[in-house]
């Protein structure tokens, strides 16, 4: 016995006309039995996830430069302090505060840079040697 789809009228809300549902929408029984997966389809299936593309080493390269960038940014940002004397503790802190979230936007952007192009000069290699 198959489930039938009840259409509601179409009805108008504040002048606005809202379409009723379409016959051919799949019923939930039917989205249920439905077996078939779409990325069965594709020919071209991802390499396994468990390709390291960065070696620890990196990642003292990363934080090296985001430390480095930070503290940059931080006597930067300390200038722009809103108190009265600049080279006050306090203008320090500010500066301190304000650059982490610079700091941390470069070091992802540090990383996934070098991930992406880790990873497109694997893929050109295996290219050449194929």
């Amino acid at each position: 016995m198959a489930e039938e789809l009840q259409v509601p009228p179409p009805f108008s809300l504040a002048g606005l006309d809202f379409p009723t549902l379409d016959s051919s929408f799949l019923t939930p029984t039917q989205i249920r039995n439905t077996t078939h997966i779409m990325s069965e389809d594709t020919q071209n299936t991802p390499e396994p996830a468990s390709v390291k593309l960065l070696k620890s080493h990196h990642h003292f390269i990363h934080i090296a430069l985001t430390l480095a960038f930070y503290l940059y940014m931080a006597g930067v940002l300390r200038n722009h302090a809103l108190v009265q004397d600049e080279s006050s503790i306090t203008a320090a802190i500010m500066g301190f505060f304000a650059a982490v979230p610079l700091g941390g936007t470069f070091w992802l952007a540090c990383v996934m840079f070098h991930a992406v192009l880790a990873d497109h000069l694997r893929r050109k290699r295996n290219e050449a040697a194929a």
